[in-house]
């Protein structure tokens, strides 16, 4: 998801960083500062089904897809790196106002993919 805006950066192209969900984090690659997200980071496959995840400042949400039937989980990443126990029953406001990001950004993105036979086209 960064890899646009950071390359971008490194090789001097001018973008709109509005355009785009990535961040720079090229003074991370270059070893001159941490990278502190300032946009949520959503991350999904491109299979029409698949489960999407946010992440936002310390909390990750798993949001599962109705195929695999399973239950939203949320993980407080500064607590739990390990993501070994879910805090969804305790926080349903966090589970809510990321659920909805989630819902948003997956209902612009394209509900069929094609795919060809051979792998050159």
């Amino acid at each position: 998801m960064d890899w646009l805006a950071t390359l971008c950066s490194i090789a001097g192209a001018k973008i709109n960083a509005n355009d785009f969900d990535g961040e720079d984090t090229s003074a991370a690659w270059l070893g001159n500062d941490p990278h502190a997200r300032t946009k949520p980071h959503l991350s999904k496959t491109s299979s029409s089904g698949s489960e999407s995840f946010i992440r936002e400042g310390q909390w990750k949400l798993r949001h599962p897809t109705r195929k695999t039937d399973g239950e939203l989980e949320l993980y407080d990443l500064n607590a739990d790196p390990a993501e070994s126990r879910s805090l969804a029953a305790q926080h349903p406001d966090i589970v809510k106002k990321l659920s909805t990001k989630v819902e948003a950004r997956v209902a612009t993105s394209p509900k069929e993919y094609l795919k060809t036979k051979d792998k050159d086209d």
